[in-house]
């Protein structure tokens, strides 16, 4: 994991973090429209590709400092969690309770 050196770096981690917690508010209202259900196929298909993008951002945010955004859809907890790269298995489930819960 990398390390913190200087105030700058912390200001920096910081503001990411940030970042990250509007992200998984945006991706939990998703989430909870995707539980409900849409009246209309394109507003799913929207909100999947906005979903999507997020992550994307979320992911990058994580790989500076080493670690990786993993999406917990369902809606009743929090969506989105940092995780240790070893506790993260693309195309599996990760131990993301493991994790930083970002809300």
């Amino acid at each position: 994991m990398k390390e913190l050196k200087n105030t700058q770096e912390l200001k920096r981690f910081l503001y990411m973090f940030k970042e990250l917690q509007k992200i998984s508010r945006k991706i939990g209202l998703i989430d909870v429209k995707q539980c409900n259900g849409y009246h209309e196929e394109k507003n799913e298909i929207s909100d999947q590709k906005k979903q999507d993008k997020l992550l994307n951002r979320a992911d990058e945010i994580a790989k500076e400092f080493n670690l990786r955004a993993y999406h917990q859809g369902d809606p009743r907890g929090n969506s989105l969690y940092l995780v240790d790269e070893s506790e993260f298995i693309k195309g599996s489930s990760c131990n993301y309770m493991e994790g930083i819960s970002i809300f």
